[in-house]
């Protein structure tokens, strides 16, 4: 239906579509944004935010999608008459069509099948991502809001910390 192959997502990995290093984190693969958000919108009509982080619970916090992915997929949605949208308090909320059920109930094996394969792997990883995010927020403390010698302190720590990396990677830890 979406004219791309429903790819699923590798927490860990290093292609197209899995772990992306400059973000800490997660990204969908090619085709499963739309499949996904339908998937979520089945349950009740959200708003984009309210999309963005159920998806998040759903990975247990491995994936958070950007607005800069859920929106213009949700207008896309709309524009091929999956999804309508209104507004309530100053939100557009999105809410599944007939047409859009259809679709959604045809990519829901799919859907479902992508989140069965990757519980076990966002449970297995959720404690190193968590550390991985705490990390980063306190890297990025010190370097915007640290003084001289705690930022060359950070930097000391972090070439120390990918030596160790390399090693680990290498097997000579």
């Amino acid at each position: 239906m979406f004219g791309q192959p429903f790819d699923e997502f590798e927490p860990l990995g290093f292609d197209r579509a899995g772990f992306d290093p400059r973000l800490g984190g997660m990204r969908m693969g090619r085709g499963s944004m739309e499949p996904a958000i339908l998937g979520v919108l089945l349950k009740e009509p959200m708003h984009g935010y309210e999309v963005i982080s159920t998806l998040e619970t759903k990975s247990h916090g491995m994936w958070r999608p950007s607005p800069g992915s859920i929106y213009p997929t949700l207008q896309l949605l709309e524009e091929k008459g999956l999804v309508t949208s209104h507004e309530s308090d100053g939100k557009k909320v999105y809410t599944v069509t007939e047409a859009g059920k259809e679709v959604a109930e045809q990519e829901n094996e799919h859907f479902q099948k992508m989140w069965q394969n990757r519980e076990l792997t966002f449970h297995d990883n959720r404690a190193t991502h968590q550390e991985l995010r705490t990390g980063m927020k306190l890297m990025r403390d010190i370097m915007h809001k640290g003084n001289k010698e705690q930022q060359q302190q950070l930097r000391a720590a972090i070439v120390d910390f990918i030596e160790l990396l390399k090693q680990i990677k290498k097997g000579t830890m």
